[in-house]
């Protein structure tokens, strides 16, 4: 259980490891300094409003300290610093973890005494005026993902709210270098198949994919396939895909796809090798 202590640099490392920092390219850790005091900054790219984010930490980086270190300091700084944005002063791990995960901005500093703001800075996704073109529904979300790439993260860890979510970055085409994010929860999906599909990821030698998914899947599979159940699944919906992954699936997504069916889900199968 993470614990918020007055050592800073243990607390850090706490945070680090709780979120898996180093295993999800879309939780960003932010260090800033200002005459001399540390804070660092989490926040889920995606979910943060990025214009109100750059204010705060303008201001931040000008002021004289970043909490005096006594008892209260940070319910004092949030008082006089953090005025305008909802604001909430806590010690308790898992607050702060669900806040993260839930599209907060946590921040945490030398001079906060063992406690931490929790920053509400939320801007969620939202659907544009027509929802799914492939994969209507008649009741549930309308929401569909679409060509930009951190989108389509956020709009599954705003359903998938666990430390687990893994979100793997890697960077595919010689020349497009075109991003692309293997998706699964640790400890639920197969150990073995998501080692297997990074390195396949890794191992394609193209120049572009230049039709998104589409070009990737034909880099993927060259070989013919004669097994009659299905080797992937296209989903335009956020939902679905965030259930095909608390079953244990895996999902790859591709940025710069032409169409909303921007993502690739991939079944297990015995015997498949």
């Amino acid at each position: 259980m993470l614990e918020i202590t007055g050592d800073f640099t243990k607390t850090v490392a706490d945070i680090d490891g709780a979120l898996f920092v180093n295993d999800n390219f879309d939780i960003i850790k932010r260090e800033i300094s200002a005459n001399g005091h540390s804070a660092v900054l989490y926040y889920i790219d995606g979910f943060v409003k990025g214009g109100e984010l750059q204010k705060l930490l303008m201001f931040l980086v000008g002021l004289d300290d970043l909490g005096d270190g006594k008892p209260g300091a940070a319910k004092r700084f949030a008082s006089l610093h953090l005025p305008d944005v909802e604001v909430d002063i806590t010690s308790d791990g898992g607050d702060i973890i669900r806040g993260v995960l839930g599209g907060c901005c946590l921040m945490v500093s030398d001079g906060f005494a063992g406690e931490a703001a929790v920053i509400d800075l939320r801007s969620y996704p939202s659907r544009d005026t027509q929802d799914a073109e492939n994969d209507r529904v008649m009741r549930g979300a309308r929401d569909g993902f679409v060509e930009t790439l951190i989108f389509n993260t956020a709009l599954i860890r705003r359903r998938i709210r666990d430390t687990r979510l893994r979100m793997h970055y890697v960077c595919i085409g010689s020349r497009s270098r075109t991003d692309v994010v293997v998706a699964y929860i640790d400890g639920v999906a197969d150990d073995k198949f998501v080692d297997k599909l990074k390195k396949q990821l890794a191992d394609i030698k193209v120049e572009a994919l230049p039709l998104g998914h589409q070009s990737l899947m034909e880099s993927m599979f060259r070989r013919g396939w004669y097994n009659p159940l299905p080797r992937v699944r296209l989903t335009e919906r956020p939902d679905a895909t965030a259930a095909h992954l608390l079953e244990g699936g895996v999902a790859v997504l591709c940025d710069t796809s032409p169409e909303a069916s921007a993502y690739v889900v991939f079944r297990l199968f015995a015997g498949d090798q």
